[in-house]
């Protein structure tokens, strides 16, 4: 991943988890950080700042995603990781028109797992935006 698509998907990831943006610096709920830049964001690099994002994803209920479809009860999303591989997975129960047509049931392979998993979330979230909750 190249420094300005690391950048670019801190942000995005900032924006997931509440931050604000002004003046190029980043105001996140709960946490020190003040700027976007790739040393302030420490998503791409840090596990304390990434599984918060996982546990996220992780407990978004159907309640949050805006559908014509039956309620769900469950918590749909979950991350599986292994030593260089990540992959989000939804439950077999949870009906969205198209969702694994739409990409979100896939496998990410990289160098370690803390890279193949900040990819999976990066995707995740450019997905579940797409959803316009």
């Amino acid at each position: 991943m190249e420094n300005d698509e690391i950048i670019e998907s801190n942000k995005l990831i900032a924006e997931f988890m509440g931050a604000t943006f002004k003046d190029n610096h980043a105001y996140i709920p709960n946490h020190a950080a003040q700027c976007y830049e790739k040393d302030c964001l420490a998503y791409y690099s840090s596990w304390d700042w990434l599984m918060p994002v996982v546990d996220k994803i992780e407990e978004i209920s159907f309640d949050n995603i805006k559908s014509e479809y039956v309620p769900y009860t469950k918590h749909p999303f979950t991350i599986d990781m292994s030593y260089n591989y990540a992959k989000v997975k939804v439950d077999n129960d949870f009906k969205i028109e198209n969702l694994r047509e739409d990409g979100i049931n896939f496998k990410i392979h990289r160098g370690s797992k803390i890279n193949a998993c900040y990819e999976a979330v990066v995707e995740f979230i450019k997905w579940y935006n797409k959803l316009n909750v």
